[in-house]
C-alpha cells in the first residue's frame, strides 16, 4: 500500500468520529479502530463514500495480544501519524473506586495506549520513517475534579510518557504532542449509546448555560472544527519542531482559573 495512513484509535467515540469525518473530507487515509465489532460495522456504513481511504481494524487497548496483533497487521502499511483518542472513564468518587476500576481505566488510557505508541515508534525508527503522534488529553490531567481521579491520573501519565518519548527519540523523526481539551460545543452523540453518531456538523450548538460561558474568557466553548484543524496541524510536517508539548485548548480557562474545577 502506497498511501500514508493516520491511525485513529477510539474512532467510534464522539471526538474520534467527528475527527475522522474531518480528516477524510480533507483527503487523508485512515486506519480506524474500535474494540467493538458492531461499532466497526456501523462505521463502515457511515463512511461508505470514503471507503477507498479507510481501513477498519479491531483493537482492544486493554489486551496485550490485541495490541501486538494490530501492530503486526499494519507492519507493511505506510503509517504517517497516530492519534491516541481511545479512552475510558468512570464517574466514581475516590471512596467508591476499587482495584478493578482503577486497572480498567489505566490499562486503556495509559498502559495500552503507551504500549501501542512505543511499538509503532519502534517500527517507524526501524524503517527510518517519521511518525507524528497526537494524544487527546484533558484539562483534568492537571486540574482536580470530583469523580475523575482515575481518569485524571491516566491522562497525566500519558502526557509524562509522551515527554520522555521525545527526549529519547525526537532526533529519530518522532513528534509527539498532547492536547488538553475542555468543553466542546456541538452534537456529542456516540456510537453504541442511546443515539448514534450523526454526520459531522461544523455549526456549534448553544445549549450551554450562561454561567458556564461566563467562566470562560473566550465566552464560549470550542468547536469541533477548531479542535480538528489544530489536530491536522499537529499531524503535518509544519509542526514538527513543536514537540513533547501539552497544549491547553480551553478558551483561556486555565489562565483565568488556574485551579478551575471542571
Amino acid at each position: 500500500m502506497h498511501k500514508n495512513y493516520i491511525i485513529l484509535t477510539g474512532a467510534s467515540g464522539n471526538i474520534g468520529n467527528k475527527l475522522a469525518q474531518f480528516l477524510l473530507s480533507k483527503g487523508y487515509a485512515l486506519i480506524m479502530t474500535s474494540r467493538n465489532i458492531e461499532h466497526l460495522q456501523e462505521m463502515q456504513e457511515l463512511f461508505q463514500e470514503y471507503k477507498n481511504n479507510i481501513l477498519f481494524m479491531e483493537l482492544d487497548l486493554s489486551d496485550q495480544n490485541s495490541i501486538e496483533n494490530f501492530v503486526k497487521s499494519v507492519q507493511n502499511i505506510q503509517i504517517k501519524g497516530l492519534v491516541n483518542n481511545a479512552a475510558t472513564d468512570n464517574v466514581d468518587k475516590i471512596e467508591n473506586l476499587n482495584y478493578k476500576k482503577l486497572q480498567d481505566i489505566i490499562s486503556v488510557n495509559y498502559v495500552g495506549t503507551a504500549y501501542l505508541t512505543l511499538l509503532l515508534v519502534k517500527n517507524a525508527i526501524a524503517k527510518n520513517q517519521k511518525l507524528n503522534i497526537v494524544n487527546i488529553s484533558s484539562l483534568l490531567s492537571i486540574f482536580g475534579a470530583e469523580k475523575s481521579a482515575a481518569y485524571s491520573a491516566s491522562k497525566a501519565a500519558l502526557e509524562a510518557f509522551a515527554r520522555n518519548l521525545i527526549v529519547e527519540y525526537a532526533d529519530k523523526g518522532i513528534v509527539c504532542n498532547s492536547i488538553r481539551i475542555a468543553g466542546i460545543s456541538g452534537d456529542l452523540n456516540i456510537l453504541g449509546s442511546e443515539t448514534k453518531v450523526v454526520r459531522y456538523d461544523t455549526q456549534p450548538k448553544t445549549e450551554n448555560t450562561k454561567n458556564n460561558l461566563q467562566q470562560i474568557p473566550a465566552g464560549r466553548f470550542s468547536t469541533f472544527t477548531e479542535i480538528n484543524n489544530f489536530i491536522e496541524y499537529l499531524l503535518s510536517d509544519k509542526s514538527e519542531y513543536l514537540n513533547g508539548q501539552s497544549i491547553n485548548i480551553d478558551g483561556g480557562i486555565s489562565v483565568k482559573y488556574p485551579g478551575y474545577n471542571i
